[in-house]
């Protein structure tokens, strides 16, 4: 969209160009015609021989075919606006569309499809008064009816007509054709219909939306237009028809000032035969008839006259007041009605700036045309009594006075593409508009097979010049000797260059040039981002400039280049605080400039300037342009002065606007915590921009701190929980060890083991050491209300109620209290993860720092990492170990040993925990021991004969250190089993303790020997023997013990 440069005048118009509707057509071949291959009028349809030999030599174009011309030179495509602009139709090619004002003509409410034709210039359309039908006549003089919706009522033809010429025949083609009135007062009949030939034959008919048509009356102007008529149109207010056509009078001395000297004349309507009649005054009818009875009329000029000019184009103004016409010869004039006096009269050269060349074509193209002829005016209409639409062939549109034709648009017209079409103002106070954009390409051959659009482009611009250059007589006469030769000779050097065929891309346009207020206008450049116009109709009309740096704000990624360009340009202070608030850049730069730009504009110089009445903007102007090269409180002066204006302030006494400045101060400051602790993070300033996301950061930087610390913890960033801690230490330490139990239980203790709580020897809890951020602003003293940043905990203990228990401030952390949490933490992960290792480990890292009352889980979770790990008894649980007894928890580690791998399972895992409950109860592991090898005898001495055979091997070993400890251990190993059948098993096991050098164990082989013999027999006396046996050998170990130990020591 653009805009002239309005004037300032109060007649000027301020106005937009809006494009309602688009169509983009297939490219077609560029054809070209000669203009005088068609003939349309009577008059020049039946020339004799004679009368076309008279018209060669004497080298003159005549009227009916300069009118031709000009018609040829139109758009194909028309359109009509009926009530005012709330319906219109477009009737295109082989389409007609209805659309309605109501959705701005965006939608087709009716389609239908019409037949093409071949000179679609010479087309009509017209609405019915009650926009109920819609009248199309072709240039074959068929008028077809359509309702709104697009279905086709009735067909009227005209006399004589040929179906099988209905495409090219076009003799019989409407100069004019309306709607009116019935003159019948019947109600069948709902209103006429008028439609006139170029011919000078007018038909009426009478018209109904139900029924078919019917003739109504005939007349002929021809008796007053030999040549045919050019032009007509009708005014309710008169009810008057107003033809035009070529003159016949040659003195026409006494006409001069009326409108029989250019061929118009004003015919009355009439209810009953002849139903028109000629109205003329006295004088004019006088000098009329002296002037068709003149002897000049029958002598024929031989004599190289000018060309006549005649009016080819003709509106009414709204009101009936004026006759605006346009003239073959590129003039207009209006005529006063209903008389027909001469009003206004400009020539082309007349006219204000009628050659302004339209910026959409080159100079060499608008330079081509001879005799101005692409200025002339193509179309004309009203938008009031006294101020006419001109539309000219250079696509020039102007709405002008008819005082002066001054362009009340501005200094040049508004330029469409191509010939335009207009229509009269509209309710909405403008006209609709009817555009063609054309483009020209060439056709690439296929033998160029790589050349790209852009070639194609720039080929066709050279492809126009060269054409244009070879239109010159020398070049036409070379290219036609080169030719003649070629033809001779047949030999390829002279053959004639080849033109590449065109390609013509059209594109045509509903558009609207609509008059508005400056207000609106503004806005509407806004909404459509044409900001440098906006800005220049602001300054014009003292608009608030404010509205087009808010939208550029709005509209663009928020970087430090749109801060500077944009935002520092906005005097409304309130709004920018808003932004800086709310808006989060894309950029970690960018949304650290922001939030800085917003700090600049809360000084406390700003926050006094407001209780002094003066403006916020100029005080943040000011206070940004003494922070611009300085930094703050860089020197003792700039203290001083602080603590002064400080002191100004009264917290009593503060106004709403100072309230609502302190209030955004107080969040830009913790939205700057949040970016800078973010940056933390993320590692630095370094790495800031290249990890910085901004979606991330505007939920950082809303929600609360201990919200964000714990979902740090459940997303296993246990650097971003540190960061928390030690930056944000006074709202999340509170809430230190419920934020550790959001860490996956799944999750390596040893990961976030930094943040677990220690204590030192005494028991005391070390501090979390706190780093601050900045210092403290003078907002967020003591004399102002400080908005709560972190109280929204409760949801921590939604989930898990028992948490509550150790949420408490960092002080008052006991060692029972740390106690208790590891205890339950480590209860927490084995339960809900199953995952030992990371309760062992927890429990580890406890009792390192030096957390006290954890040696029995760990002994515990030590025994159930053993039972899941090294037994893969995946279903042990700590709560069921916990149930069971020492002596059933030996039996479960030594669940899965056999014969081969006993010794090897003592040592690995009956050992460690025998070790753990000797640390916990003197004896247990001796006790532990004995119960589960008397256990193991009383079903099989086999296990207990492989264990004192090792111990036989090994003499050091930690099961059993001792020869009483072996001994006792046979002894009780030999009494649990029952049964005499592991005799052999229980004397290999006897042998495995002492060495065979005493007397008396010579003699328990002895009795072995002899007691094997009966041993089903004699079961319990042998054992009787056995023992007997042993208290006498056991005695004399002791006492070879004894003299032993007295030797060494003599």
């Amino acid at each position: 969209m653009s805009s002239a440069s309005e004037e300032t005048s109060d007649d000027s118009i301020l106005y937009e160009l809006l494009v309602y509707s688009e169509w983009k057509q297939d490219p077609e071949l560029l054809k070209y015609s000669r203009p005088g291959e068609t003939q349309l009028f009577a008059g020049g349809a039946h020339k004799s021989p004679a009368k076309h030999i008279w018209q060669f030599f004497s080298n003159r174009e005549s009227v009916c075919d300069e009118i031709q011309r000009l018609l040829l030179r139109q758009l194909p495509w028309h359109f009509a606006v009926g009530e005012g602009g709330k319906v219109v139709a477009i009737l295109q090619d082989t389409v007609l569309e209805i659309r309605t004002s109501r959705d701005e003509y965006s939608s087709v409410v009716g389609m239908a499809t019409i037949p093409k034709d071949a000179n679609p210039q010479l087309r009509k359309l017209a609405w019915s008064p009650d926009c109920s039908m819609l009248a199309v006549a072709h240039s074959n003089g068929v008028v077809s009816f359509y309702d709104l919706l697009g279905s086709n009522i009735s067909n009227i033809y005209p006399p004589n007509f040929q179906e099988d010429g209905q495409l090219v025949d076009k003799k019989n083609a409407l100069v004019f054709i309306t709607f009116l009135q019935s003159r019948r007062k019947n109600p069948k009949w709902s209103a006429e219909i008028i439609l006139i030939d170029y011919q000078g034959n007018l038909r009426c008919y009478l018209v109904s939306p139900t029924d078919d048509c019917q003739p109504n009356h005939v007349f002929s102007f021809v008796q007053h237009y030999r040549h045919g008529v050019l032009a007509v149109s009708y005014h309710q207010s008169h009810n008057m028809l107003f033809v035009a056509g070529p003159m016949i009078m040659k003195n026409t001395e006494k006409l001069k000032g009326h409108g029989s000297s250019f061929g118009l004349s004003a015919w009355r309507l009439l209810n009953d035969h002849p139903y028109y009649r000629l109205a003329l005054s006295a004088d004019e009818e006088q000098a009329v008839w002296q002037a068709k009875h003149s002897w000049w009329t029958w002598v024929p000029s031989l004599t190289s006259n000018p060309k006549q000019s005649v009016v080819f184009k003709m509106q009414v103004s709204p009101a009936g007041k004026f006759l605006a016409c346009l003239h073959s010869c590129g003039s207009i004039s209006i005529w006063c009605l209903p008389g027909i006096r001469l009003y206004r009269y400009w020539t082309l050269l007349d006219q204000p700036h009628y050659n302004v060349q339209n910026p959409q074509y080159s100079k060499q193209s608008c330079g081509r045309s001879s005799e101005n002829s692409s200025f002339h005016p193509v179309d004309i209409n009203w938008w009031t009594d006294h101020v006419v639409i001109i539309a000219r062939y250079s696509g020039a549109v102007s709405v002008c006075s008819l005082a002066n034709l001054r362009n009340l648009l501005g200094e040049s017209p508004e330029f469409l593409a191509g010939p335009p079409r207009i229509s009269s103002v509209c309710s909405d106070h403008g006209f609709l508009g009817l555009e063609c954009e054309s483009k020209l390409t060439s056709k690439k051959f296929p033998w160029d097979g790589h050349s790209t659009q852009s070639e194609m482009d720039s080929t066709g611009e050279e492809d126009d010049s060269d054409e244009y250059e070879e239109s010159s007589v020398l070049n036409r006469s070379s290219a036609l000797i080169q030719s003649a030769v070629y033809m001779v000779t047949d030999m390829e050097y002279f053959q004639p260059k080849r033109k590449r065929p065109k390609l013509c891309h059209r594109t045509y346009r509903l558009l609207g040039l609509k008059s508005t207020t400056p207000e609106e206008l503004y806005a509407r450049k806004i909404d459509n981002e044409e900001y440098g116009e906006a800005l220049a109709l602001a300054q014009a009309y003292n608009l608030d400039c404010d509205l087009v740096y808010q939208q550029q704000w709005r509209n663009n990624k928020a970087s430090i280049a749109t801060i500077r360009a944009y935002l520092s340009k906005v005097t409304k202070q309130v709004w920018v605080l808003k932004e800086c608030v709310e808006r989060v850049p894309e950029t970690y730069a960018a949304a650290r400039e922001l939030l800085q730009f917003g700090l600049q504009g809360t000084d406390i110089e700003t926050l006094i300037s407001l209780a002094d009445g003066g403006d916020v903007g100029d005080s943040v102007q000011h206070s940004q342009d003494l922070a611009a090269g300085a930094e703050v409180f860089r020197s003792n002066a700039e203290e001083k002065k602080r603590k002064f204006l400080h002191s100004k302030v009264a917290v009593d006494e503060l106004s709403g606007e100072q309230l609502q400045l302190l209030k955004y101060r107080q969040q830009l400051l913790k939205y700057f915590d949040r970016l800078c602790t973010y940056e933390l993070i993320m590692g630095g300033p370094n790495m800031a921009e290249d990890l910085y996301d901004y979606t991330f950061y505007d939920k950082f930087r809303t929600v609360s701190l201990i919200m964000s610390t714990v979902k740090f913890a459940r997303e296993r960033k246990h650097k971003a929980v540190e960061i928390m801690f030690t930056y944000h230490g006074d709202a999340v330490l509170p809430h230190w060890l419920p934020v550790l139990s959001n860490f996956p239980e799944c999750m390596d203790p040893y990961e976030y083991k930094s943040l677990l709580p220690k204590c030192d020897t005494s028991g005391n809890i070390f501090p979390w050491s706190q780093i601050q951020l900045r210092e403290q602003d003078w907002c967020e003293g003591t004399n102002f209300q400080n908005e709560s940043d972190d109280c929204d905990a409760g949801f921590i203990y939604e989930e898990d109620q028992t948490l509550k228990y150790f949420a408490c401030s960092k002080e008052a952390i006991t060692a029972k209290l740390l106690t208790s949490w590891y205890t339950g933490r480590a209860y927490q992960i084995e339960n809900q993860s199953c995952m030992v290792e990371n309760a062992v480990t927890l429990v580890k890292l406890a009792r390192e720092r030096n957390v006290k009352g954890l040696d029995h889980l760990y002994h515990q979770l030590l025994t159930l990492y053993t039972l899941v790990y090294e037994l893969y008894l995946e279903d042990a649980r700590l709560s069921d170990l916990q149930k069971m007894s020492d002596f059933d928890t030996c039996k479960l580690l030594m669940s899965k040993s056999v014969e081969a791998t006993f010794i090897d399972d003592l040592k690995r895992f009956l050992l460690p925990f025998l070790l753990r409950c000797e640390q916990e109860a003197a004896g247990s592991r001796k006790q532990l021991l004995h119960d589960y090898l008397i256990h193991l005898s009383s079903q099989d001495l086999s296990l207990p004969r492989k264990l004192f055979e090792h111990l036989r091997d090994e003499q050091s070993c930690k099961l059993v250190p001792s020869l009483e400890e072996k001994m006792s251990l046979a002894l009780d190993c030999l009494y649990a089993y029952p049964e005499a059948d592991q005799l052999s098993k229980a004397f290999h096991i006897l042998e495995c303790i002492p060495g065979r050098g005493f007397s008396g164990v010579l003699s328990v082989h002895v009795f072995f020997s002899s007691v094997e013999l009966q041993t089903h027999s004699l079961p319990y006396e042998c054992l009787s023997a056995l023992q007997s046996i042993y208290f006498a050998f056991w005695h004399s170990i002791s006492e070879c013990s004894l003299i032993s130990e007295a030797f060494l020591y003599s």
